[in-house]
């Protein structure tokens, strides 16, 4: 009985790679369109207030108003570069992956391994984003604005404090819609814990 476990156990875990590859791809494709949307939405909208408030110099006349264009500008603008700078893997969704070849048992078990790959490399990239880091950033940076705003151009506070709030509310739903799908996706497919019966006791294996 133990040899026909073991033999059942084997021949298991040599097809799981191919029967998961599917699963996997569909994950990646399903979240790929809203994480294109963030991508693009979020550092298309920072761009275009970036260029709205710096091209409104060209017509302000007002030194506490171009004051606040400047500052807005450039903030709007590092908020641009930050998105369109760090890496968001899922909006590519599985297409990369399907273009790999699986004509024989050895490539699709490397093309079931490149999904995974993509969907924990998806996912890490989501924990960075939403992580503490994140939320320092956006505090760390309207922090910097208002310091300027304030000691350099000599803004009053009811203006700051107005300015930064809300740059800093439109940060944190910048973090807080961060798409996230991969992180449940790796939960529920790539991680797991397994118990198997052995003579004289149990072997628990793992999967993360």
């Amino acid at each position: 009985m133990l040899g026909l476990s073991l033999s059942v156990s084997s021949a298991a875990r040599a097809a799981e790679p191919e029967a998961r590859r599917a699963e996997v791809e569909a994950r990646l494709d399903a979240g790929a369109p809203y994480a294109r949307r963030w991508y693009w939405g979020w550092s298309g909208g920072f761009a275009a207030v970036s260029a709205l408030q710096l091209g409104s110099l060209l017509v302000l006349d007002d030194p506490g108003l171009r004051a606040d264009a400047v500052v807005g500008g450039a903030l709007a603008g590092v908020g641009a570069i930050s998105t369109l700078a760090l890496p968001l893997s899922a909006a590519s969704g599985a297409r990369s992956i399907r273009a790999l070849p699986d004509e024989t048992s050895e490539q699709r078990v490397a093309r079931a391994r490149a999904g995974e790959d993509a969907l924990r490399r998806a996912a890490r990239e989501a924990r960075f984003l939403t992580s503490w880091i994140a939320h320092a950033g956006v505090v760390g940076a309207n922090a910097a604005a208002a310091a300027v705003s304030r000691w350099v151009y000599h803004r009053p506070w009811d203006m700051v404090a107005l300015a930064r709030g809300t740059g800093l509310v439109v940060g944190e739903l910048k973090v807080l819609s961060t798409p996230t799908d991969a992180i449940d996706a790796e939960a529920s497919l790539l991680r797991e814990v397994t118990v198997a019966p052995t003579v004289g006791g149990v072997v628990i294996g793992g999967r993360f």
